[in-house]
């Protein structure tokens, strides 16, 4: 079984860097695909500094609060960025099925 962690890693590194077809690999069958268009390399996902996962009892859905860095691929400026995604767990694998970059007064 991949940890949440490991597979959050992988999801951002796809997210920043990569192409719509290779973010499609780590989502939820009913996640909104068009929230998920992706950066196209346009910054390097460099590490998650902090993840706080909650789940509600009887729930299967995981809100995982994610603080990251990234660095800006035109200037090099290296940024943090807070969101929050929900992740589903199916058969020992993590989905992500949103993405929400609005932190405040959640």
């Amino acid at each position: 079984m991949v940890s949440l962690t490991v597979s959050l890693n992988n999801f951002f590194k796809a997210y920043y860097e990569e192409k719509a077809d290779v973010i499609e690999y780590y989502l939820a069958p009913d996640a909104d695909r068009n929230r998920f268009m992706g950066l196209y390399g346009r910054y390097e996902f460099i590490e998650i500094i902090s993840v706080k996962a909650y789940r509600e009892e009887g729930s299967h859905e995981i809100i995982a609060a994610i603080n990251l860095k990234l660095q800006d691929t035109v200037n090099e400026c290296i940024l943090l960025q807070e969101m929050n995604v929900s992740v589903v767990n199916n058969d020992g694998r993590y989905y992500i099925s949103d993405i929400n970059t609005k932190t405040g007064n959640l």
